[in-house]
Order: C-alpha cells, then sequence, then structure tokens
C-alpha cells in the first residue's frame, strides 16, 4: 500500500510538472501557486486510490463487486463534481454529495492555486474572471483543501 501510494504520488508529480510547464502558466515551480496545484493534485490521487483499496476490503470475496464498487465510486464522484451540472441547478441532496466530492474540491483547489494568490492586479481593478464565475475565494479554497485532508486521512 505504501509503494502504491509513493509510486501514485510519483506518477502524480512527474505529470503536474509536464502539465504546468507545457500550459506556460505564470510562476516557477518553486511558488506558492504550483505547489498548492501539486499538493490538490496529489491528494486527490490518494483519496481514489483509499476509495478503491476501502471497496475491495470490503467485498474480498467478489472481484466483480470490488470492481463495480470501485468504479462507481468514481464516476459518482466525478458526476457530482460539477462539470455536467452546475451545483447550484441540483437538489439539495445531490448539492450535499456535490459539497464532499473529493473531484470538485480538488478541481476547485486547482483553479483556485492557477488563478488566485494575485495573480491578477486588484490594484488596477483587475480579477479573474474564472474565479468571479466560479464564486472561488481564499476562504473556499482553503475549505477544498481542508476536504481534500479530511477525505485522504479518511479513505486511507
Amino acid at each position: 500500500n505504501l509503494v502504491d501510494a509513493f509510486l501514485g504520488a510519483v506518477i502524480t508529480v512527474v505529470f503536474s510538472v509536464t502539465i504546468y510547464l507545457v500550459t506556460a502558466q505564470i510562476g516557477a515551480l518553486y511558488e506558492k501557486r504550483f505547489g498548492y496545484y501539486l499538493l490538490s493534485m496529489i491528494l486527490s490521487t490518494l483519496c481514489s486510490q483509499g476509495m478503491s483499496y476501502t471497496f475491495s476490503i470490503i467485498s474480498t470475496k467478489n472481484l466483480r463487486t470490488t470492481l463495480i464498487l470501485g468504479i462507481g465510486g468514481n464516476l459518482l464522484n466525478t458526476l457530482f463534481s460539477g462539470f455536467l451540472l452546475p451545483v447550484a441547478e441540483m437538489n439539495r441532496f445531490m448539492q450535499f454529495i456535490a459539497n464532499i466530492s473529493y473531484v470538485k474540491a480538488s478541481f476547485e483547489s486547482q483553479i483556485y492555486a492557477i488563478y488566485g494568490f494575485n495573480r491578477c492586479d486588484a490594484q488596477l481593478n483587475h480579477y479573474s474572471s474564472i474565479l468571479y464565475r466560479m464564486k472561488l475565494t481564499e476562504d473556499s479554497f482553503q475549505m477544498n483543501m481542508t476536504l481534500l485532508v479530511m477525505q485522504t486521512i479518511f479513505w486511507r
């Protein structure tokens, strides 16, 4: 389990560095913007692995059940992440599920890490339109990162 977590983290780091450099993001790799981006990527990878491990522990006797639960759990997290349907348009029960989705928390954390932290000059009244449209603030970023850490601990 530790080897798999380490391997998952290494692959995530290589992927994240590549994506960050290829898309020519503002700031170097040693700045906090990239650090938070990388942290949210690693935490979401560990959440996904941990959830699949938990489902495999629950249904050790039947491989098909394990596969269905693992894929289904990750699929539900993706469906309720707000990609297909905005969270504001969901009913209350679905909003609750969406608000605890690690995919949604990871996505919003990555968006804030890239476009937040004073990337735009507030003194010149320049604000990121994507943060404004998604209603992301530093408080929501901290809440999403806390949710990712808590879910990583829970699933691991």
